[in-house]
């Protein structure tokens, strides 16, 4: 063979290039095996694995300050009827973040939107910055659920399942040269 040829091999399924001598001071072969090659099915799964890891805890935070302000209001002798459909909505979406369930996260999402024009309104009223990093952080928390809405829009049901059934990202390896 010559110096400028390439040779496959399709049992490895690697491709071998020899780069001309008279640019280097030393022949250079590089090799690329296409089993390095990051898989595009893993890299999605890992975006939704995450970002339901995140959602989820979002949920839980939401349970706990909602509880938190129901306590507060049964000290004070008032009973709110509004925290009994917003539980319902934090834990739509701990289920649908923890069983990949995107009509649950999408019913979360709604939550988080109407929150994040509680929060805008009371910023108008109070004429306060601190009510309007409050609105900038629930629009962030509903964006970051609405992007997970999408990935699992996205993907097909095959995928969806495997993540149900326990996949997780050790078992991805990546190599790096």
């Amino acid at each position: 063979m010559s110096s400028n040829t390439r040779s496959t091999s399709d049992a490895q399924q690697q491709t071998a290039i020899t780069i001309d001598q008279t640019n280097y001071d030393q022949p250079t072969i590089l090799i690329h095996n296409v089993a390095t090659i990051p898989n595009i099915e893993d890299d999605l799964k890992l975006i939704i694995y995450s970002r339901a890891n995140v959602v989820k805890w979002l949920a839980i935070i939401d349970i706990v300050f909602l509880t938190i302000s129901l306590i507060l209001y049964a000290l004070n002798g008032a009973f709110f009827w509004i925290f009994l459909p917003l539980f319902l909505f934090c834990f739509c979406g701990y289920k649908g973040a923890t069983t990949y369930q995107k009509n649950l996260v999408l019913i979360y999402d709604f939550y988080l939107l109407g929150m994040t024009i509680f929060y805008f309104y009371i910023a108008l009223y109070s004429n306060s910055f601190f009510w309007f990093l409050f609105v900038f952080l629930e629009f962030y928390f509903f964006y970051y659920t609405t992007r997970l809405v999408k990935y699992l829009n996205s993907v097909h049901e095959d995928m969806i399942e495997s993540l149900r059934s326990g996949w997780n990202p050790s078992e991805i390896t990546y190599f790096y040269y």
